[in-house]
This record gives structure tokens, C-alpha cells and sequence, in this order.
């Protein structure tokens, strides 16, 4: 069975999640029926970690945030499979981890697109690109993420995709 964002359940706890091999951008939404706040956007940088270093981090950060705001409903972008196999199996191995932590906290699991999740947010269906999508996500949620403490400028692609898929999840286009 799965699980409208703030549907018969009432209040629900949203995350977006973009996970990559060197980075996860992961935004997470307080929604109640029509109503969404964002309540915060974060980055994990895996830069300076080796493989299994890196999965080990995004195991400790994915619990550590769960615990913070636990997930009822988290949307992750679907891996689409390109020419580079290695990384395209990084990237499988992250999201794997991070499944299994979701999964410790019940949470329905939802993927998107890349496609759908940039037209969930509105640029690319007028083919502005993605940094229409980072400037219309940030023109939205500006008051939002000034709360977070972030500067906007240190907002990556990560963390704008992440915001991207939540949206896309709550507006049930995934």
C-alpha cells in the first residue's frame, strides 16, 4: 500500500534524496494535507572517503538524520543506467544502503524519473535547464532555507534535486 504525502494519513515527513558516489543531497518536508514546509536540506560529502568508507558514512548520516525526522515516505531519483557501469554501480550501492536504512524506519519508498521530478518542479517543461530548477527551488523555499542556516550559494545540485524529488513525491507525480 503506498503513501500519499499528507493524505489520509495527515501529517507526513517527506524526504527527497539524490545519492551519488561522492555526494547525497538530501532535503526532508513536514507535510499536513496541502500544507509543506521545508525543515531542512542537507549535503554528505563523501569526498574524502574511500568505497567503503563512503557507504559507511551514508549509513551513519542517513540514521543519524532519520532519527531526527523520521521518514514516512522517502523519494529517490531512478537509476538510469548510462555508459559508465562503474559508477552507475557506486550510485547503486549508496542507494542501497540508504534503502535499508529507510526500510529499519517503515518508510514507503518512492522512485521518480529524472525526467518527471524536473518537470514536477515546472523548468523543464519550458527547457530552462537545471539551473532554472536550482533557481525556482530556491525562489520558493527561499524563507525555508534561510531558516536552515545555509547560504544559498552553497546550495549544490545535489541538494536542489534532492529538494526536486520531494517535491515531485508530495505533488504525487511520481
Amino acid at each position: 500500500m503506498s503513501r500519499r504525502a499528507g493524505g489520509t494519513y495527515g501529517v507526513s515527513i517527506v524526504w527527497g534524496v539524490d545519492p551519488g558516489t561522492t555526494r547525497v543531497g538530501i532535503s526532508v518536508f513536514h507535510v499536513d494535507k496541502d500544507e509543506k514546509s521545508l525543515l531542512n536540506i542537507m549535503l554528505i560529502d563523501l569526498t574524502e572517503e574511500d568505497v567503503e568508507g563512503r557507504l559507511g558514512a551514508i549509513a551513519k548520516t542517513t540514521s543519524f538524520f532519520a532519527d531526527l525526522y523520521p521518514p514516512d515516505i522517502v523519494g529517490m531519483e531512478k537509476l538510469v543506467w548510462g555508459r559508465n557501469v562503474t559508477t552507475a554501480l557506486s550510485v547503486a550501492e549508496a542507494r542501497g544502503v540508504m534503502k535499508y536504512i529507510f526500510s529499519l524506519y517503515n518508510a514507503s519508498i518512492v522512485e521518480c524519473l529524472p525526467k518527471v521530478v524536473k518537470s514536477a518542479v515546472g523548468a523543464y517543461m519550458f527547457g530552462k535547464g537545471k539551473d532554472a530548477v536550482r533557481e525556482a527551488v530556491v525562489q520558493v523555499f527561499s524563507d525555508n532555507i534561510r531558516a536552515t542556516g545555509v547560504p544559498w550559494y552553497a546550495i549544490i545540485d545535489d541538494v536542489i534535486d534532492a529538494v526536486a524529488i520531494a517535491l515531485a513525491v508530495i505533488e504525487g507525480d511520481c
